[in-house]
């Protein structure tokens, strides 16, 4: 249950701010490599498929990892889970600059290495998640879970897209040691920061419960959530500057345009207090999310792709905290490391899908394909996300400083 909204006092504000950093952190630090995987693995004398293969394994182990990560969360608790991630995220680190040192004149062994520090980075960020996200709801309280959740998605999906921007730029002004370089740097500072968290104990869950009746608790949601998820990592990939150069007039504004419509969603949904509009929010912010999609596909000109691009990151920002209060409200408060684990991990397996899908559509297809396709799931999101909300779902929504 998720209890009542509360308004955050002085100091549960500043806690909430340092699980938001470190959250920030841990996907700014997953982020950093992704812009430059693709030519690493085509340098090493491979192809499109060993790329595909180096980028999606993490998302598959995220997603295998991420039950496991949810009951090991419940019962060790959070700062242990939030260390063992961090940790791992620093081993795949060095892993990382292994490779990028080259020591040994040998592709197959460094892509192997590679490989390793993907599969770590997916074990690192399922552990970083759930355990930022349990860490804060269990420190704050039933009544903050809507603050917790606003913030932290938006710092988890700002910190990943910050995180590649910044990794490509640090590659191109120093040099391709920089990066992993950074990539170790990043997850010490956020154990220094995790290792300043008090958490406070909870008895360790003995509950037991198969992952098959955590699916079906959370299958729709996390469907209508893997859905909208799709258009957005299909746009970002595209309005990359990197990228976008290539397809349209304005690459920047434009993606500058989607991070700003997705933050004007979050800081007005934060001064909503007290109001129960979770089925009136959650289609009116697919709806938004559509009319972005459709316009970014039908664009001519660059004013209609700023507007489209405002409007998709304007319609997704809020799917992510809305369905995740709803899951929340299915599950006991001993169950919350693995219901928030579980249902994030379609959000991964979209990612994990639409990136690499929306790279071959970029080498077969016009670019305009990758929006198509962003139509088709936001509108298949919709209408699940309709008949969901039949059910008369109803959010109360806390927000502000107090």
């Amino acid at each position: 249950m998720t209890g009542s909204p509360q308004r955050l006092d002085r100091a549960s504000a500043i806690l909430l701010a340092k699980f938001v950093a470190l959250t920030f952190l841990g996907f700014f630090d997953l982020g950093l490599p992704l812009g430059t995987l693709a030519p690493d693995v085509l340098a090493m004398g491979f192809g499109p498929a060993m790329v595909l293969t180096v980028i999606g394994i993490q998302s598959l182990v995220t997603i295998a990892s991420r039950h496991r990560a949810g009951t090991f969360c419940d019962r060790a608790g959070a700062r242990r889970t939030m260390l063992a991630g961090l940790s791992a995220a620093t081993v795949a680190a060095l892993l990382y600059l292994a490779v990028e040192l080259r020591p040994v004149n040998a592709p197959a062994a460094l892509v192997a290495l590679l490989l390793a520090a993907r599969i770590l980075l997916g074990l690192a960020e399922s552990l970083v998640l759930v355990g930022t996200l349990a860490g804060a709801l269990v420190t704050l309280g039933p009544g903050r879970s809507w603050q917790v959740l606003a913030l932290q998605g938006a710092a988890m999906h700002l910190g990943l897209i910050l995180g590649v921007l910044a990794g490509m730029r640090i590659e191109d002004g120093l040099g391709p040691l920089a990066v992993p370089a950074a990539v170790v740097i990043v997850p010490l500072l956020a154990m220094a920061l995790a290792a300043g968290i008090a958490v406070p104990d909870r008895p360790p869950s003995a509950a037991r419960i198969a992952i098959l009746d955590v699916l079906g608790r959370i299958s729709q949601p996390g469907m209508i959530l893997a859905l909208a998820t799709v258009p957005v990592a299909g746009s970002v990939l595209l309005l990359m500057p990197s990228v976008a150069a290539e397809h349209w007039r304005m690459p920047w504004p434009a993606f500058g345009a989607l991070v700003l419509g997705y933050l004007c969603a979050r800081a007005g949904a934060w001064r909503w207090r007290g109001r129960s509009v979770g089925a009136s929010l959650l289609l009116l912010s697919l709806g938004a999310e559509l009319c972005g999609q459709i316009l970014l596909l039908t664009a001519d000109g660059a004013a209609l792709q700023l507007i489209g691009a405002f409007a998709t990151g304007l319609g997704y920002s809020l799917v992510f905290p809305i369905l995740g209060m709803a899951v929340l409200q299915r599950f006991p408060a001993d169950l919350h490391g693995r219901a928030i684990g579980g249902y994030s991990a379609f959000q991964d397996l979209a990612i994990g899908i639409a990136l690499p899908g929306a790279v071959l559509l970029l080498a077969w297809r016009d670019p305009g394909h990758v929006f198509g396709v962003g139509v088709l799931a936001t509108a298949g999101a919709w209408v699940l996300a309709l008949s969901y909300t039949r059910r008369d779902l109803t959010i109360a929504i806390g927000g502000g400083t107090g």
